[in-house]
């Protein structure tokens, strides 16, 4: 695998005149960075926003019932008592002390003396098809200690095979009506629900953009834990441009609430960083400031969904350092519909450059407004045209944004998921890219990058590789 951080410090190598010289324009000049889409340095919005939907359509505003969901949707847990169940290397679960003992035939009278040896009694028979149920005397209480029985007893000639009691669950299926009525292709695409059932995210990722609307049915009940206003310093971090509200949506929404979208990390707790004006610009030491505070905050994943600045030393050393502290960074490949060499900041060291696809994960973004740029500084893809997310209109209102902008909450969701189960930043950066789902040309490309990112694949890897 390549290094995120040595593969993109060619940038470092450039003669000390250019750094020089790149760094006196900084000096002087305010360096306004866009969030990616803007037709004009500056322009936030990645797509003209289409008219909130209103009525009874089912993608307008719903009613809002907050019932408490059923145990079983509530999270990854199981229904068997606390404390008996282990988690194996796999990411699965199974019973404590408790294995499924498959023997060879015409072995059933053996069966007894076989369970002794082992230090095992009979829990529940299967001689329909010569397989029981064993509780273990001897304490089995860890992965480990489970796993050396399973082998001991699977050594036996009588025996055929050995399986774990593994944990069933139901299917967690949302119930937000956006992502019912299938019109969240975008989450189905990049495959979470398969991963909701082993992860929800419960990381903290912040959102570096134009502010969170707090009073938003998928943003509040404690999705915002802490906020900064890192443009006007006031603290509060309101968004009077909607892209920040829309990114967050996207990246967490409060899942399971009745109520709009499902986020593609439920679990996720967003820290909201506003770092762009109410007219969509910056400086990069604003947005530095903003990633400074990130990590400060307990950040695990930080969003950048904005672009368009030059390359800068110092912006480079502070994502590199980001990453080598295991801070998952993301950033937007950029949507000038057209290839470029880089694309700042998502082309920095220890950035994973998001590059945008259709809704569906098919083919690559391009629409009147704008298209996805391409070029060899593309890590990953994700949905990023026709994104339905959170309106600043109101507290249950929603509207679709096109752009990569939109893709780069796609893949912090995933990080998300990855880091609340122990991953950091090399290890997501290998799994992300060593299971996405490969689109264009056979390989890595600069249009894709590595392909579609997968949330169930890349938990999968990185839970297989620890």
């Amino acid at each position: 695998m390549t290094n995120p951080i040595s593969e993109r410090t060619r940038p470092f190598a450039r003669s000390a005149l250019v750094i020089l010289a790149a760094a006196s324009v900084a000096a002087l000049c305010l360096l306004v960075l866009a969030a990616p889409g803007g037709a004009q340095l500056g322009t936030v919005f990645d797509a003209p926003p289409r008219t909130d939907p209103t009525g009874p359509d089912p993608l307008g505003a719903p009613t809002v019932e907050r019932a408490t969901a059923p145990m079983d949707e509530q999270g990854p847990s199981e229904s068997v008592a606390a404390g008996r169940t282990v988690a194996l290397p796999d990411g699965t679960k199974a019973v404590a002390g408790e294995l499924i003992v498959n023997y060879e035939n015409g072995v059933a009278t053996r069966q007894s003396d076989l369970r002794r040896q082992a230090g095992a009694t009979l829990k529940t028979d299967f001689p329909e098809i010569d397989a029981e149920v064993v509780a273990l005397d001897e304490a089995a209480g860890t992965a480990g200690e489970l796993e050396a029985k399973k082998a001991e007893i699977e050594a036996d000639p009588a025996v055929e095979s050995v399986d774990y009691n593994y944990v069933v669950r139901a299917a967690w299926s949302p119930n937000d009506p956006y992502f019912r009525g299938g019109y969240q292709a975008n989450v189905r695409a990049v495959d979470a629900p398969r991963a909701w059932e082993r992860s929800r995210g419960g990381a903290r990722v912040a959102v570096l953009d134009s502010g969170c609307y707090r009073g938003h049915v998928e943003l509040n009940e404690g999705k915002v834990v802490a906020q900064t206003d890192k443009y006007y310093g006031d603290g509060i971090a309101n968004d009077e441009r909607g892209h920040g509200t829309h990114v967050s949506s996207i990246l967490a929404a409060d899942t399971n609430n009745g109520a709009g979208i499902a986020g593609g990390a439920p679990g996720a707790q967003i820290l909201c960083a506003k770092v762009l004006s109410n007219s969509g610009t910056s400086t990069t030491d604003v947005v530095m400031d903003g990633m400074r505070w990130a990590k400060a905050n307990g950040a695990r994943v930080v969003n950048m969904s904005l672009g368009g600045a030059s390359y800068q030393r110092s912006f480079a050393e502070l994502t590199a350092s980001m990453y080598r502290s295991g801070v998952f960074v993301v950033a937007g490949a950029g949507n000038d519909n057209r290839y470029r060499g880089a694309y700042y900041p998502a082309a920095y060291p220890g950035v994973m450059a998001v590059a945008g696809t259709e809704r569906d994960g098919t083919g690559r973004y391009l629409t009147a407004n704008g298209g996805s740029n391409w070029g060899p500084y593309v890590d990953i893809a994700a949905p990023g045209e026709g994104i339905w997310g959170a309106s600043i209109s109101g507290p249950d209102r929603y509207v679709m944004y096109s752009g990569t902008s939109m893709a780069t909450p796609h893949v912090a969701a995933a990080g998300a998921i990855l880091a609340s189960r122990g991953a950091r930043a090399p290890a997501i950066f290998k799994s992300l890219r060593a299971t996405a789902d490969d689109r264009g040309a056979r390989g890595r490309d600069d249009v894709y990058g590595s392909g579609l990112v997968d949330y169930h694949g890349g938990l999968l890897h990185y839970q297989r590789s620890r």
